[in-house]
């Protein structure tokens, strides 16, 4: 991670944030061709000004450009981890995950970007179980049709292991 620094957001960062998840999520990158860019996850600007007020959102920066954000929720659980396509496989998001180290992540597997479960996986991270998203009417309107599975990995302790139900068992 050459040249890049990990920072707590904060409001005077909103705009950043929106314009650097609208290209990477919403659209704008995928329509430039950029590379890992979808157009199947919007964030209003609302939920930024939440994520912000009420929980705890981290910034990784190269030469002052946002390449990496991260939302972790009161729990200590991560809701949220999106790296630059222009940056991935460049161990940035396994930096940033190893120092926020969330006892749980909350991730969407039928992601158009591919399934994180295998990244999580790979860094002692177990799937528990699976659930649907919680109905957001901001993006239920926009999109009634969107992908709503959620999966919840927690970090592996002593003892800790995955059984073919998913379950934890100590």
């Amino acid at each position: 991670m050459t040249c890049s620094i990990i920072q707590k957001a904060t409001l005077d960062d909103l705009t950043e944030i929106r314009n650097f998840t609208d290209y990477w999520l919403a659209g704008r990158g995928k329509a430039k061709g950029a590379p890992g860019a979808v157009n199947d996850y919007f964030i209003s600007p609302g939920q930024h000004k939440k994520y912000i007020q009420k929980y705890k959102v981290y910034l990784v920066k190269e030469h002052n450009k946002i390449v990496a954000w991260a939302v972790v929720q009161h729990g200590d659980s991560l809701i949220h981890l999106l790296v630059a396509g222009t940056h991935r496989q460049k161990g940035i998001g396994s930096q940033l995950l190893e120092y926020l180290s969330p006892t749980f992540i909350y991730s969407k597997s039928d992601q158009s970007s591919g399934d994180p479960g295998p990244f999580y996986e790979k860094r002692n991270y177990v799937k528990t179980r699976s659930r649907q998203s919680k109905s957001r009417l901001d993006i239920d309107k926009i999109r009634p049709n969107r992908k709503k599975n959620i999966d919840v990995y927690q970090k592996r302790t002593r003892g800790l292991r995955q059984t073919s139900t998913s379950r934890l068992q100590e």
